[in-house]
């Protein structure tokens, strides 16, 4: 549910596009499905084991993901440096925590724990790399490329865990790197259509 973010955000686009009477890069439009259709494949959900709650939940985030990736390409139109952005991202995130810190029953042992400092050091990154993509990068392209996550995933879970893959999801790994190839390929073609146009 949480992988349906890249199809709200391309709807949400094109909907504001065709409103704008503005043309949308076409050729990568049908990749995002596509690249969905793989993450299916992959992850082959099943709705009996969680209830209706939790995919809701996920279903909302997904939601909340899609527009603030279009808040991050509309500061990123207003020339809004990424730095600033991520300092105030990181801002709330504290204060939101030092908010719901006290309510927590089980006490965190330590902030100095090495997993602790790794979450909070890769999410610094990711965010920077979210905040420059969808602020200077084509809003369809980065509707594709967020799939890219489950590839790196699945790597992560072979060699880390000793995960084996099903057919299915060798198929949708397939899937999901060919749309991307697919969408470099085009990108390299026409590189001037970097904010979406045709």
């Amino acid at each position: 549910m949480y992988y349906t973010a890249p199809l709200f955000t391309s709807l949400f686009f094109c909907l504001h596009a065709f409103n704008q009477k503005r043309s949308v890069w076409l050729k990568i439009l049908p990749l995002i499905p596509l690249g969905f259709f793989g993450v299916l494949l992959v992850n082959r959900p099943s709705f009996s084991e969680v209830g209706f709650g939790y995919s809701s939940a996920a279903l909302l985030s997904a939601l909340f993901l899609s527009l603030a990736s279009l808040s991050l390409k509309g500061l990123g139109k207003r020339g809004e440096p990424s730095e600033r952005t991520i300092f105030y991202f990181s801002l709330t995130c504290c204060i939101t925590a030092a908010v719901l810190f006290p309510l927590e029953s089980k006490p965190y042992k330590s902030f100095l724990d090495p997993i602790f400092i790794l979450l909070a050091l890769f999410t610094v990154l990711q965010q920077f790399c979210v905040t420059l993509g969808w602020g200077r990068g084509s809003t369809l392209l980065n509707c594709v490329f967020q799939f890219s996550g489950v590839p790196f995933a699945v790597m992560f879970g072979v060699l880390l865990f000793n995960e084996r893959l099903g057919l299915s999801a060798i198929f949708g790994m397939a899937v999901l790197l060919a749309s991307e190839l697919v969408a470099v390929l085009i990108m390299q073609k026409k590189p001037h259509s970097v904010n979406g146009k045709k």
